[in-house]
């Protein structure tokens, strides 16, 4: 079987709603106005209620309580908005499938947390539009919830061996399937019809592309990931940094020094990046 059709299995299950894609679209749309996006948004009261309540809890702090769509598009901007309705949907788009082989709540927050860990990272990398590198954290893993449920022995196996080791996953998936969770990732990327940057960042978040037109984000997912360890097996940060491609290293302006101040910006963002997102999921 290839990711492709492991994914082809899949995709009715966990297919995003209409007015993510169509938002998705108008944000690039030169003309498209945040009225336009709100009228859009506002067709689908179940997103509307949830993205308001994001826009309004401590993650944002406004000082005075957001309302109306229209006022939303308007506050956090539209690439912002998008990113929240992208990830509240990819979120609830898996809540649904069985499996049982993840704890699901154990996987959003090591998204969650690789996420924040992108975000700030690429805010030191003065990165332009550092909030999509949340996004790219948050989905890098979206491969290994399909395979969990559409190979779901196969995976049992990939586990079994890599015994407790996270970091081993990847490999052992490629000797294995002959593919790994990142392959799976990026075919389900490509028909959810996700910007190019956040497909290449899912296929290459082990392993950075220097070719790729978008080396940086995938450095930048990448070493995010690992330090999430930290969090996932408590595992030294001088161990994370030893795991870490050494080209990636060299495409950022973060050194393995940095990482510190990082990882501790990272514990109040992630508390409340992970209720904001979660809420309405676990």
């Amino acid at each position: 079987m290839s990711p492709e059709e492991v994914v082809d299995g899949v995709i009715n299950l966990v297919s995003l709603p209409e007015v993510c894609i169509k938002v998705n679209e108008m944000v690039d749309d030169p003309v498209t106005s945040a009225n336009d996006i709100g009228n859009v948004i506002m067709g689908d009261p179940s997103l509307s209620a949830r993205l308001l309540r994001i826009v309004n809890s401590s993650y944002y702090g406004f000082a005075s309580k957001i309302t109306t769509i229209t006022r939303a598009v308007s506050v956090i901007g539209t690439q912002d908005l998008r990113n929240l309705i992208l990830a509240t949907s990819a979120v609830n788009a898996f809540s649904s499938i069985p499996n049982e082989l993840v704890n699901m709540e154990t996987h959003w927050r090591h998204s969650v947390y690789t996420g924040v860990l992108a975000k700030i990272i690429a805010k030191k990398c003065h990165v332009l539009h550092s909030e999509r590198l949340f996004i790219g954290g948050l989905l890098h893993d979206i491969g290994k919830l399909v395979l969990y449920h559409r190979l779901a022995k196969e995976a049992r196996d990939i586990l079994l061996i890599a015994d407790g080791h996270p970091e081993a996953v990847h490999d052992i998936e490629q000797d294995v399937l002959g593919f790994t969770h990142a392959d799976v990732g990026f075919e389900l990327s490509k028909c959810w019809n996700l910007p190019e940057s956040l497909q290449e960042v899912i296929k290459y978040h082990h392993n950075p592309n220097p070719s790729s037109e978008y080396f940086m984000d995938e450095s930048i997912v990448h070493i995010a990931n690992v330090y999430s360890l930290k969090l996932d097996q408590d595992i030294a940060l001088d161990e994370c940094a030893a795991l870490v491609d050494p080209a990636a290293w060299k495409n950022i302006a973060v050194s393995m020094d940095d990482m510190e101040d990082v990882v501790l910006l990272a514990e109040p963002e992630f508390d409340n990046a992970l209720k904001m997102i979660l809420q309405d999921s676990l």
